[in-house]
């Protein structure tokens, strides 16, 4: 694989974004300023061999994302005289934008792969840093070790979100989505199933995302479907995996412990009506606000504002609210198309990948996030190719 590829990898899974010191919008505008640089960086590097003739499923993304910014352009002028924009108002708008910008990058990175070797590689390179960073992240524990986990979390030492592992993200439903992806992709390549199967689970778990476990039971489902071979092996996995995170619990062990308490909690709210849940009960009245702005305005939603507008915790009513029945339709299209356009050998990668994504949605406009929509996009643009020229 290339270095310029490495780099890239290294920089959207690892480039700090100085959250504890600089807060968490300075942060991410930090990381995506780096990210584009670097990637100016590469292109002026070798231009010639880089600025290849695109082909129609290049062309085709560009269009719907130039669509999807002229429905996010049409609810802001359609909204114009309710609203109060900031300069992250303009941004959302421009999303659409920077988010082909990180498809068509990574389109550019794997086609100097194919010139020199032929061969993608870069997924399995992904996965090797995502497991490397697992194991390091357990240093956090250490008290000392505060001071460099200020990088990328804006948690205080000791708190519950600072306990839950959460990785380079600072969010754990992050967190447990790349992860997830990891399993599969390690399943999938068939390097060190049982093991990667395992430790992968126990991140997941001690992530403490609700929705990222229940992902995680998709992708259990998704991998005894699509590899036959492997159920028996990976069911006696699970069964190791249960065992293992019950006698954790039963050790007292601080973030086992609260991860299923976290689960137990949610569970009786939701299906006795008993006890109180603050994620849920918090993410409920945002869905109750997110509708009736959405009511008010359903086709094109009331736009960014993010002046007046809370944050809504969940991809759906988020666009829901903001951007309307267009702007969430037309991006989940653009999603889906990625997974009915895939190379058909890829095509399981990607249905994996979007169905745990959906999942993981209901908690987080995860599709939004930093590092999230980049290592998306990675993804989307090598499995969307061939030996030749990717992209075609």
């Amino acid at each position: 694989m290339t270095r310029s590829a490495r780099w890239y990898v290294l920089l959207i899974l690892c480039c700090p974004g100085f959250f504890g010191y600089l807060g968490l919008n300075k942060g991410q505008l930090l990381y995506l300023a780096v990210i584009f640089l670097y990637s100016v960086f590469v292109v002026l590097l070798d231009w010639k061999r880089l600025l290849v003739r695109f082909s129609k499923k290049v062309v085709f993304f560009y269009l719907l994302f130039i669509l999807l910014s002229l429905v996010y352009l049409a609810s802001s002028i359609f909204n114009f005289g309710r609203n109060n924009y900031s300069g992250g108002d303009i941004i959302e708008i421009l999303r659409p934008s920077i988010y082909f910008f990180s498809y068509a990058f990574s389109i550019l990175i794997l086609q100097k792969i194919i010139a020199q070797n032929g061969t993608q590689t870069i997924l399995d390179y992904f996965e090797k840093t995502v497991f490397l960073i697992s194991l390091v992240e357990f240093v956090k524990f250490l008290r000392p070790a505060f001071a460099f986990f200020k990088l990328y979390t804006v948690f205080p030492f000791g708190s519950i979100n600072y306990i839950r592992l959460s990785g380079t993200t600072g969010f754990a439903y992050s967190w447990a989505w790349i992860c997830i992806i990891c399993l599969f992709l390690s399943v999938e390549k068939k390097r060190r199933i049982g093991f990667k199967f395992f430790w992968y689970s126990i991140v997941i778990f001690m992530t403490g995302s609700r929705t990222g476990m229940l992902a995680l039971a998709v992708c259990y489902f998704l991998i005894f479907v699509y590899f036959r071979k492997t159920r028996l092996p990976l069911l006696f996995c699970v069964a190791f995996i249960v065992l293992s995170i019950f006698v954790l619990y039963m050790l007292n062990v601080q973030i086992v412990v609260t991860s299923v308490d976290y689960v137990i909690r949610l569970v009786n709210v939701m299906l006795f009506g008993e006890g109180r849940d603050g994620s849920f009960n918090t993410r409920n009245r945002q869905r109750i606000i997110a509708l009736e702005y959405f009511n008010s305005s359903p086709l094109l939603g009331v736009a960014s504002n993010k002046a007046e507008h809370i944050v809504i915790e969940n991809f759906y009513f988020h666009h829901l609210q903001n951007w309307g029945i267009l702007g969430l339709s037309l991006y989940v299209v653009i999603l889906l198309f990625f997974w009915i356009l895939a190379d058909a050998k890829n095509r399981r990668i990607i249905f994996a990948l979007l169905s745990v994504s959906f999942i993981i949605c209901f908690s987080t406009p995860l599709f939004d996030q930093i590092r999230v929509f980049n290592i998306l996009y990675l993804i989307f643009a090598s499995t969307n190719g061939n030996k030749r020229k990717l992209g075609a």
